[in-house]
């Protein structure tokens, strides 16, 4: 059986170990809406209750590791420190973590399954079921939530690479964003392309509603607009390129939604 009622206060305290910054502070805001997000899609999806309080459970703890990570390694930065979702399984499961927030243990291999591959590029091929269901589940609900993170921060910060008033997106990038793939970060070259990557998280949802909450907060557009204001390019292509992704993904969402609702 799982609380989550309790498995908050118990994240609470956890959390209360870690100094009162910016950083610390801006996971837990997003941890919190992650949970939110989680529940209301499976909610969506009539889960039964206690599925509903796994998929809860699960955007709870999903990022748990980033308090360590940030003690230790002084950044939210994977490549410059540690795997945070691997970091965070292991954090819940290999010293014991997990029995603070749930002491039902037939769902742990479904929890660690999900954390551990919330934030690869592909879901693990030998990952099926329920633990295949709560990954596809997660995942979503954290790249929703990525959009709003990034408008709340420092887009110095958020938007990875190099930056140049002369940058322009790879050829690459904008080829597989056109034929509606996912961007792998080893593509990047420069801010411009981590925008396309950012907006490219549209691909890779797996459930309808989770594109219709990007469509009903306009989350594109305003990621769009954060980043022309906040990047200042000389060269008139790269704001153009910019504006055509942002055209192409709204005009993406609206045509699956809209397949979606044919579909019903």
């Amino acid at each position: 059986m799982i609380d989550l009622k309790y498995a908050l206060n118990a994240f609470q305290e956890y959390r209360n170990n870690y100094p009162n910054t910016e950083r610390i502070n801006l996971k837990v805001e997003h941890t919190k809406r992650v949970m939110k997000n989680s529940i209301q899609l499976a909610k969506s999806l009539n889960l039964s209750e206690e599925d509903i309080a796994l998929a809860g459970l699960i955007g709870l703890l999903h990022d748990i590791g980033r308090f360590e990570q940030a003690k230790i390694y002084d950044t939210f930065i994977d490549s410059q420190s540690i795997n945070h979702a691997m970091f965070s399984s292991e954090q819940l499961f290999k010293n014991g973590l997990i029995r603070k927030f749930v002491s039902d243990t037939q769902y742990d291999d479904i929890i660690k399954k999900a954390i551990e591959n919330h934030n690869k590029f592909e879901i693990d091929k030998e990952v099926s079921g329920k633990a295949l269901f709560m990954s596809k589940l997660i995942r979503d609900a954290d790249k929703c939530d990525i959009y709003v993170q990034v408008l709340e921060s420092d887009p110095v910060l958020v938007f990875d690479g190099n930056y140049d008033k002369t940058d322009k997106v790879s050829d690459k990038v904008l080829s597989d964003f056109m034929q509606h793939k996912c961007i792998e970060t080893k593509d990047m070259n420069c801010k411009a392309d981590d925008y396309v990557r950012k907006v490219a998280l549209i691909y890779g949802l797996y459930f309808p509603d989770s594109l219709k909450v990007i469509d009903e907060q306009n989350l594109i557009s305003r990621l769009t607009d954060h980043f022309i204001n906040s990047f200042e390019f000389s060269n008139p292509n790269t704001v153009d390129t910019i504006r055509n992704v942002n055209k192409h993904a709204n005009k993406y969402i609206s045509e699956q939604l809209r397949e979606k609702d044919i579909e019903r």
